[in-house]
């Protein structure tokens, strides 16, 4: 009896609910709906760029490297700035603020995103504490 519940159990937990959900690569390329095309690269230099987590630190610090990276100018590039070849961008925590901030505006991010989000409270709006008055909402 107690060999025939153990066997029920371990069986329970090879289900073929536990697959993949992801399409094998080889399937996706011959259907070719879900493939994209790879934009062309202008030069030989490739600039990926991958911010740190640390809250508002990272994301100052990662501000500044995409300030120090506009004013570096790319000899290979003639007028050109490192930060207008950078041709990826990630980041964690603080720094995946900037770095979908530049993600979304590129060189427009360094108009704003210092007022936008390093000077201002970011978790005034948060709600930090239980009270009867936030329970529910």
């Amino acid at each position: 009896m107690l060999v025939a519940v153990v066997a029920a159990g371990l069986a329970g937990c090879a289900s073929v609910y536990n697959l993949p959900g992801n399409v094998p690569l080889g399937a996706a390329l011959a259907d070719n709906s879900s493939a994209r095309e790879i934009p062309p690269y202008e030069d030989d230099l490739l600039l990926a760029l991958s911010f740190s987590g640390g809250g508002t630190r990272a994301a100052a610090f990662s501000f500044g490297v995409l300030e120090e990276l506009d004013r570096v100018r790319s000899s290979a590039a003639g007028t050109k700035t490192l930060l207008d070849r950078v041709d990826f961008v990630s980041g964690v925590s603080g720094g995946s603020v900037t770095a979908a901030y530049f993600g979304l505006k590129r060189r427009a991010a360094l108009a704003d995103f210092r007022e936008r989000f390093l000077l201002r409270n970011a978790e005034e709006g948060l709600k930090t504490r239980i009270s009867l008055g936030n329970i529910g909402r």
